[in-house]
């Protein structure tokens, strides 16, 4: 939040989609809180109850994402922490079937404004991988990257309990200047002697390369003994 505010947002009407306990709304910072209103949606039923509670000035509807209908694009920023898992979902406007996460991007980029800005944490899987990616629909679409961190496994650890390289990226309808490394690259790692590993060059760092946007240093994991996939380690 505090890159937005950096970048000239003010603030405007906001949603998280998958707000959880609402951990962005209670990381907002005052410049951002005082010049907005808030809107948040969740699945789980206790979850979102305490949500309400804590956040009792914000429109909170307890139910899926793909059940709520936004009218009119209303929305300045929509940033969330998108669902990972492996199961998919029918979008009701489009009649397309994504991956969660990849359905969590599509739908917020259609319901923010004309220079409107989405905010995601999701799955390195969004940007690396070589089938379905959600990324050319967002490019024809005039869906400008703005930018993106990847983040390394152990980011959410203290919080989440969980080990799991992360993306975040930003992303602006319509936005004059666009990186369309993200959208066009795809190569295979150094790091996979095999060459079954994949990594968008936006965040391509081999072995005693420089990237800034990658957080650390690349490893290869290994499930299910065929199975690959990177980690990302703190550099030292």
């Amino acid at each position: 939040m505090e890159h937005l505010l950096e970048d000239g947002f003010k603030g405007g009407n906001i949603l998280d989609p998958s707000m959880g306990t609402g951990i962005f709304f209670a990381t907002m910072p005052e410049k951002i809180m005082s010049n907005s209103t808030l809107y948040g949606i969740e699945l789980d039923t206790i979850t979102g109850a305490i949500a309400k509670q804590l956040f009792p000035e914000a429109t909170i509807k307890v139910q899926g994402f793909e059940t709520v209908d936004f009218k009119d694009s209303p929305f300045d920023l929509v940033i969330t922490n998108v669902p990972f898992g492996d199961f998919r979902i029918r979008d009701n406007e489009n009649g397309k079937v994504y991956l969660i996460h990849d359905y969590f991007i599509s739908k917020a980029t259609r319901l923010v404004r004309d220079k409107g800005v989405v905010a995601v944490i999701t799955s390195t899987g969004t940007v690396d991988k070589r089938t379905g990616s959600v990324l050319r629909e967002l490019d024809a679409n005039n869906i400008a990257f703005l930018g993106g961190v990847r983040l390394p496994n152990n980011a959410f650890r203290a919080i989440a309990g969980t080990t799991v390289t992360s993306d975040i990226l930003f992303f602006q309808k319509n936005g004059l200047e666009s990186n369309d490394e993200l959208y066009f690259g795809l190569t295979k790692s150094d790091l996979d002697e095999e060459g079954r590993v994949f990594v968008n060059t936006y965040f391509r760092k081999e072995e005693g390369e420089e990237n800034e946007q990658v957080l650390g240093n690349y490893t290869i994991r290994y499930f299910n003994g065929a199975t690959l996939s990177l980690a990302l380690l703190i550099a030292t």
